[in-house]
């Protein structure tokens, strides 16, 4: 829990200071972990690439979203889904 929290932390404070408004909280993540890997260890590695894909593919804010990055494709909601 303690590196799921710093996680959360570190993404969320790195979003907040390249424009983006909306953070990314424990529930989520933690959610997001445990639809993919419920009953089974994994490394803060597995944990890491799994949810920098969840990211990449939940979040319309650019530095989350590798396909949001371009400045020809504008940031909205409708991109993501």
């Amino acid at each position: 829990m303690l590196w799921l929290s710093g996680f959360s932390y570190a993404v969320s404070d790195m979003g907040k200071k390249l424009g983006c408004t909306e953070g990314v909280g424990q529930l989520f993540l933690i959610e997001s972990l445990n639809a993919k890997f419920e009953g089974v260890n994994i490394t803060a590695e597995q944990a890491t690439e799994h949810l920098v894909k969840v990211l990449e593919k939940s979040r319309c804010c650019n530095p989350y979203n590798k396909r949001l990055q371009s400045d020809k494709v504008p940031a909205t909601r409708a991109l993501c889904r």
